[in-house]
């Protein structure tokens, strides 16, 4: 009998030290919420694929570490338009939304503002 198959995640691990920082990488127009991560040339990644993440957010009176799932929703490749970085968004999982409301609390009152993100 075969041994079932272990799928193997990437993990991605972020601090975010800045409000700021975080609005520019945090995806609203995502259902569940999402993150946009900068990434390399050393690792592509492909739409649909998995991920795990572990995020700390460490500024003003906020301090937590935070795990999550999720899914690549977004690629942005090198050489991007607009001077645009490099990296994957990634949509929270069904089970861990709570954190893109957990990630709307922490910026609240910026989130209508026209400054530019990662993504749009």
């Amino acid at each position: 009998m075969e041994a079932p198959k272990v799928e193997r995640q990437s993990l991605l691990v972020h601090t975010f030290t800045d409000k700021s920082v975080l609005r520019k990488a945090y995806m609203p127009f995502i259902k569940n919420g999402g993150l946009f991560f900068i990434t390399t040339k050393k690792r592509r990644y492909k739409m649909g694929e998995k991920v795990s993440l572990a995020i700390k957010v460490n500024f003003d009176d906020v301090n937590e570490n935070l795990r999550a799932k999720g899914k690549v929703v977004w690629i942005t490749p090198e050489n991007a338009e607009g001077y645009r970085s490099e990296g994957i968004g990634v949509q929270f999982s069904q089970e861990d939304a709570i954190l893109g409301n957990k990630m709307e609390d922490y910026l609240a009152g910026t989130l209508d503002n026209e400054t530019l993100t990662h993504t749009l």
